[in-house]
């Protein structure tokens, strides 16, 4: 879902969240081709800091937290137990920002011990600074399926934490945009040398 939240609404997802570097590494990938990833917590009830117009669903957890981390899915599996994770996915754009958020509730600890109250916010942005990363990139992020171990389950690709149909061909309009402001920036520089 693409959303450009404005004032309040981008605040409150902001307000309040506890990052950590160990969860990053936990439960996003290591070394992103575009982008950056942050993984922040906060007590608050998932409810409470999902934007309106968001959907809540409950998930399976191999399915809330997707296939891209270090995690031991083992053990988080069987941190949850029959229960399943309350989760919302979706896009906030605002200018040359471009977010996509999965908040799960409850969520588990670093050490995958136990369960604690609140969200985590798992959340990838792009901006002109984190943009591409790898100079063999042509633009576009190839797209490419987790790699299957014994570890890890196939997923469909509506299973996976940020990709949607719809959360794709917005992220790709995203990439054109930000390629056409690149490309438009480096001819004003050049014409007017």
């Amino acid at each position: 879902m693409l959303l450009t939240l404005k004032g309040p609404a981008s605040a409150l997802l902001v307000a309040g969240l506890s990052c950590d570097p160990v969860l990053a590494r936990l439960f996003t990938p290591r070394h992103p081709q575009i982008g950056r990833y942050e993984v922040c917590t906060t007590t608050e009830p998932l409810v409470s800091v999902v934007p309106d117009g968001w959907t809540i669903e409950a998930v399976e957890p191999l399915d809330a937290f997707g296939a891209a981390g270090l995690y031991d899915r083992a053990r988080l599996a069987q941190l949850y137990g029959g229960t399943r994770p309350q989760v919302a996915r979706g896009w906030i754009r605002e200018a040359d920002r471009f977010e996509s958020l999965t908040l799960i509730s409850p969520h588990p600890n670093a050490a995958l011990e136990r369960l604690l109250p609140g969200t985590m916010v798992i959340r990838f942005v792009i901006t002109p600074m984190s943009g591409f990363q790898n100079p063999r990139l042509s633009g576009l992020p190839k797209a490419a399926s987790p790699p299957r171990t014994p570890r890890t389950r196939r997923q469909s690709p509506t299973s996976l934490p940020f990709v949607s149909l719809v959360s794709l061909v917005s992220f790709v309009s995203f990439v054109f945009d930000l390629q056409r402001r690149r490309t438009s920036l480096g001819a004003a520089k050049t014409g007017a040398l």
